[in-house]
């Protein structure tokens, strides 16, 4: 080998091509790529749940208070926790065998209920023997056709708030029957809350 006595750099004879030295470029690796990218998509997703909060606003309420108030029937009145009814019926009774010419079936006999009726809502009562039955173990009786043979019958009417209306009822049940529940439903409206106060 023969070096330049100036400079120090190798020299190449005459005739003799130059080698060519090349250093090797060292390839990225691709697993320590792969492994930042991945650090990184776990930063980025522990920053965004550690930031996210759910809205308060879209959460409903669920106290329980709340729920005790939902489910309480009847409706109590905060001031005189006193019941607030629909209407208030008082009734009493009389049995009777007939009823001007009308007698009932063999075995039965006629319960004739004398209503008042006064009307505490601030809507509209409609009024008809159609609407009042009397329960007797467990069986649901209709008012009887010889309700109109009364002198007093319950007429139809319109009640509206505050009013008042009187009247009888006959029912056909069975012979010695005591223990009954009269009960009010119009058609087509919700059931109504009635204070029945027996006279």
């Amino acid at each position: 080998m023969k070096f330049c006595p100036s400079c120090g750099v190798q020299t190449v004879p005459a005739g003799v091509p130059p080698v060519a030295v090349t250093t090797p470029t060292p390839k990225p690796s691709h697993m320590k790529r792969n492994l930042v990218v991945i650090g990184i998509v776990i930063l980025l997703l522990l920053a965004i749940g550690a930031s996210y909060k759910p809205s308060e606003n879209n959460q409903p309420s669920t106290s329980s208070s709340e729920i005790s108030q939902s489910n309480t029937q009847p409706v109590m009145t905060s001031s005189s926790a006193t019941v607030q009814y629909d209407a208030v019926i008082t009734y009493s009774e009389k049995y009777a065998n007939s009823i001007g010419i009308l007698k009932p079936s063999s075995g039965d006999e006629y319960l004739i209920l004398t209503l008042s009726i006064q009307d505490n809502n601030i809507e509209n009562m409609s009024i008809s023997p159609l609407y009042f039955h009397v329960v007797i173990n467990n069986v649901k009786y209709d008012y009887d056709s010889s309700t109109f043979l009364l002198p007093d019958p319950l007429k139809n009417v319109e009640l509206f708030p505050k009013g008042t209306t009187t009247g009888s009822i006959a029912f056909e049940v069975p012979i010695g029957t005591t223990n009954y529940q009269p009960t009010y439903q119009p058609w087509f409206a919700p059931e109504s809350s009635i204070n029945w106060v027996h006279a």
